[in-house]
This record gives C-alpha cells, structure tokens and sequence, in this order.
C-alpha cells in the first residue's frame, strides 16, 4: 500500500474509533504533541527505530512513559505504527486526521488580509458576514499587509477572494497595457 494511501487509511480508523468513544478533540491533541514528540525528539526517533530493543519492551516502555500524557489511543496507534514499520507517517496521520476534525465540526479557517489593522468589532462583523453567506462557522485570524494599500483579502479554506485595491490597480495596469 501507498505511504499516502496508509496514512489516510490510519487517520480514518484513528478518527473512527476516536468519535465511537467521543475523542475526537483529546486524540487530536494527542496526536498532535505526538508527532511534535516525533519531529522535535531525535532520541525518540532513535529509540522507536532501533533493531537492538525489542518491541515488547519498547511497548512496555511507552506505554508506561506516555500513560497519562497522550491518550491510550495515541498510543495503541505508536504501537501499530511502530510494529508495521510505519513510523515516518505519524506527521501525515496527524495532519490527516486535523483536516478530519475541521470536516466533522464543519468548521473553516479563515485568514482576513487587511491594509491597516482591524479592530475586533470590524473583524467580527466580517465573520459574521461571511458566516451568515456561507453558513459554515470560521476559525479566523486576522493578518496586516500594507502593501494591499487598501480593501481586503479573504482566504476561506482553499478559496481566495480579493478585494484590495492593489489587486484592482493590478488589473487596470493590465487592461491598458494590453490595449
């Protein structure tokens, strides 16, 4: 099977059992430090992947270091993971497994570029507005970038909307060049 075929595959049994349970939210997070642990940790890493331990005690080791940091979950799937020689996907299962979660709650991220700097009130009411439009709930943060001179951008998931006057000018700069 395909590294990315697998990973998928891991995140929707993840995710299955996790909602069966009620754990969505606490195994996201776990999954997250997890493969934070994975990435920042090279002893880690090194000790998952050394031939000269064996597994049982490799998962008796993490099953008594990680109790109670990381959900039991989590850690069946580190076990999985480790036995199937599949450890370089934790970062993909994780990253599968948050776009998962922002399905289920039908929640999107949305970033707001503006010009200057909005106040909460202004950004609320764009959100809002685009919550009553699109009727999804937003996740939204809010990012400065003067060189749009003024108006704004919006990126809703993997959809872009401008509006800014630069990109206007851009497109007048065009129509008359081409004439």
């Amino acid at each position: 099977m395909k590294p990315n075929r697998k990973s998928k595959l891991y995140a929707r049994s993840l995710f299955t059992v996790a909602k069966k349970l009620d754990a969505i939210s606490a195994v996201g997070e776990s999954l997250s430090d997890l493969a934070v642990l994975v990435k920042k940790e090279p002893t880690f890493r090194g000790f998952i992947i050394t031939h000269r331990i064996t597994n049982e005690k490799k998962q008796s080791v993490i099953r008594s270091v990680l109790d109670g940091e990381i959900h039991p979950i989590v850690i069946e799937f580190l076990i999985v993971v480790m036995e199937n020689k599949a450890f370089g996907l934790i970062a993909i299962v994780a990253r599968t497994y948050r776009h998962l979660m922002a399905k289920e709650s039908e929640v999107e991220n949305m970033t707001i570029f503006s010009a200057v700097e909005l106040s909460d009130a202004e950004s609320k009411a764009i959100v809002e507005e685009i919550e009553q439009k699109s009727g999804k709930s937003l996740r939204w943060n809010s990012i400065t970038d003067p060189s749009l001179i003024g108006g704004l951008k919006l990126r809703i998931g993997n959809v872009f909307l401008d509006g800014s006057i630069s990109s206007r000018l851009n497109s007048l700069k065009e129509s008359l060049l081409s004439q």
